[in-house]
């Protein structure tokens, strides 16, 4: 029922909370804050769904617990993004503005924590995939830029790839030597090293 909806993000490293999505038709959710006393660090210290309504809010701000601009939250509620290792990262949340909406029901907080689940997997998943990447850009800089020859070959002993180095110590192209055979290499001893494993009498320097 709430119109009003939004996800933020932890960002450890500058201490600050962003908000990555948000529907708002108060247009008072901050883009970016300091972590800090809000709402959203109050649901993950609670690492559970966190409900509250205007009277309660007021109550929260006076122990302390919570430090909020003046909001005209009627009823809010968040749910803790938390993922595989235990860590809340964030939190997805919505608000009531007008009095006369109807109160959250036990099922749309059920719904909310489910939302928050497969949010924190997506989130996590799609984090993976971004270091994965990024782990791989890495080494395919080291391995294109290595000063040494290098190649990869699958169990029967095919070419499945090879950096700039190895192809100018060949002195032939990429495109011909990925999916030949070692033993086929045009230099018979250099085929026979790389299948013994002992090339270092032959990668030097390339012409």
């Amino acid at each position: 029922p709430a119109k009003n909806f939004y996800l933020t993000l932890l960002d450890e490293n500058a201490g600050q909370l962003d908000v990555v999505y948000c529907a708002d038709e108060t247009n008072t959710v901050p883009k970016r804050r300091p972590v800090g006393k809000g709402l959203t660090d109050y649901v993950n210290g609670q690492r559970r769904v966190v409900y509250v309504t205007a009277a309660e809010l007021a109550r929260l701000r006076e122990s302390g617990a919570v430090l909020v601009r003046q909001v005209n939250y009627n009823k809010w509620a968040g749910a803790p993004l938390i993922d595989s290792t235990g860590k809340a990262f964030g939190a997805v949340a919505l608000f009531l503005v007008a009095e006369e909406e109807q109160p959250l029901s036990s099922e749309d907080l059920d719904t909310l924590s489910i939302v928050a689940a497969q949010v924190s997997m997506a989130i996590e998943r799609r984090q993976a995939e971004a270091r994965l990447r990024e782990s791989e850009a890495r080494y395919r800089l080291i391995f294109e830029h290595a000063p040494m020859g290098l190649l990869f070959f699958d169990p029967k002993g095919a070419i499945i790839a090879c950096n700039e180095y190895f192809v100018q110590i060949i002195g032939s192209s990429r495109q011909s030597l990925v999916g030949l055979n070692m033993l086929d290499l045009p230099d018979k001893q250099l085929a026979a090293a790389v299948q013994t494993g002992d090339t270092r009498g032959f990668f030097k320097d390339p012409p």
